[in-house]
């Protein structure tokens, strides 16, 4: 496959993605919780809240519904720019592509994160089933 051929399909899955990052993000308001709950997708969508912990398994949900990554990990721990715990959704399309998709919005590298657990798409693919 020649380079602009690659390069014309990254940037058409780029716009995917963040196509669906952003109209969960329109679709679902950023509410933080004290209880450490973690909703299914289908759970955030009827409630219209969710943490970043819910706002990760939503994107997680959404992209595999249509098919826009490889591989996927969700990643908690502290985020040394707000000062606190966090959860983000990593994607992976192909050997070199990664972002990051989080409540904040899309990024193409990992912030400043001390990742203390992760989530693989194989045991999301599990536990969220029967969303």
């Amino acid at each position: 496959m020649n380079f602009w051929r690659r390069h014309k399909e990254r940037k058409a899955w780029k716009r995917k993605v963040k196509s669906v990052v952003d109209h969960c993000r329109n679709w679902v308001e950023y509410k933080s919780e004290r209880a450490n709950y973690q909703q299914k997708p289908s759970e955030t969508l009827e409630r219209g809240t969710g943490d970043c912990e819910d706002f990760a398994a939503l994107f997680w949900y959404e992209l595999k519904q249509q098919s826009l990554f490889d591989d996927a990990a969700i990643f908690y721990g502290f985020d040394h720019k707000y000062k606190g715990g966090h959860a983000i959704l990593q994607i992976k399309l192909g050997k070199d592509e990664l972002w990051i998709c989080c409540n904040r919005g899309v990024m193409t590298r990992m912030p400043r994160f001390d990742a203390e657990a992760v989530r693989s798409d194989y045991v999301l693919s599990m536990w969220l089933d029967a969303a």
